[in-house]
């Protein structure tokens, strides 16, 4: 086969038609020689087996007829499947719910109330009358005035006097005298034992020498009291009692007495002043009435008082303190000091409203 001979253009090379665009027979047959050549086939590699083994395939090398990597060479890596679940997506922030919303509310509506409940019950309180107050006092702490301070005692003697009476008794051999006081509205007075001891009858005399029978409610010889009531009543109103714990030492105290029982009218009250308490007091049977009698009393726990002398007439009176209250019950007195003993009423108070009781 004969071929012509091509021409040559102004490029210097083989070309079919001209320099622009043409391919030479040089490159034609260089691009027939690489079709006509064995093409390179890379194995592909096996799927990656399930569990811990390691999922990276074999490097081509590995292979017969591969030659090693070229230095600095490293294989690409592959994590393999993930196991463990993605966290789930962040939640996007919520607003305040409807339940925190009301919750506000009531919470400063509480506070609130805190603040002025206690200016209510305060304005409440300051405006409660003396007399509502005394109502939820026990009585011996209700004041029976309305003002609950300390007055000079002359001026509590001279209120109290109009309820002091005059205890009369009567036994076989003669007559005893002592003085009594108000306990109660039904026309209870009380006064020592030793007064209405071995009485054939009992009057009660007042200040305006008006006379009551009287009937003897109870006696307790041991604590030294005795409660007489007046059959046909008595109007006045009682000596409050004060309270059931130990006064003050010393204190001043005023001590009430029947001029009539200690033969000085002139005389029905006097002051003394507290100078012990809790005293134990021996005392010997009364040789006046019979001088036979040797035998001694003791008296526990007794309020001794000095000041001005105390007459055997006042056996039976209060004592009564600043506030106008009985405190204790004149029992013993000395004959040549100024001294006397009384019956906290605390202790007896009991006793003596059970005797009073008693219809």
């Amino acid at each position: 086969m004969a071929f012509k001979q091509p021409r040559t253009g102004a490029c210097g090379a083989l070309r079919r038609q001209g320099c622009g665009g043409t391919v030479s027979f040089a490159q034609r047959a260089r691009h027939a020689a690489r079709r006509e050549a064995p093409q390179e086939v890379h194995p592909i590699p096996p799927e990656l087996p399930d569990g811990p083994e390691d999922p990276r395939p074999e490097p081509p090398w590995s292979s017969p007829g591969y030659s090693p990597p070229p230095p600095g060479w490293h294989p690409p890596t592959w994590g393999g499947p993930r196991t463990d679940p993605l966290p789930p997506p962040p939640r996007p922030p919520r607003g305040p719910s409807r339940w925190h919303r009301l919750l506000l509310p009531v919470v400063l509506l509480l506070l609130v109330a805190a603040v002025v409940a206690p200016l209510i019950a305060g304005y409440r309180q300051a405006a409660v009358s003396g007399d509502e107050i005394s109502r939820f006092l026990p009585a011996s702490l209700a004041s029976p005035t309305p003002s609950a301070t300390i007055r000079p005692l002359p001026s509590v003697a001279s209120d109290a006097l109009s309820r002091v009476v005059t205890i009369e008794t009567q036994t076989p051999d003669h007559q005893e005298l002592g003085t009594g006081w108000l306990f109660d509205s039904r026309g209870d007075f009380v006064t020592n034992a030793h007064v209405v001891e071995g009485a054939l009858s009992v009057r009660i005399r007042d200040r305006r020498n008006a006379t009551h029978v009287g009937s003897i409610m109870g006696v307790d010889h041991e604590q030294d009291i005795a409660v007489v009531r007046s059959l046909d009543g008595f109007s006045g109103q009682p000596l409050p009692l004060g309270p059931s714990v130990d006064p003050p030492v010393p204190e001043d105290v005023v001590v009430l007495a029947s001029g009539r029982a200690t033969g000085h009218e002139d005389q029905s009250f006097t002051i003394e002043t507290i100078a012990r308490l809790h005293q134990d007091v021996p005392v010997r049977g009364n040789v006046e009435i019979d001088p036979s009698d040797a035998s001694t009393v003791l008296y526990h726990d007794m309020i001794a008082m000095r000041g001005h002398q105390v007459f055997p007439g006042n056996s039976g009176g209060p004592v009564l303190d600043g506030y106008g209250k009985v405190i204790g019950i004149v029992t013993l007195a000395s004959r040549s000091t100024p001294q006397a003993y009384a019956i906290p009423i605390g202790r007896v108070v009991a006793e003596l409203t059970a005797f009073a009781s008693k219809s």
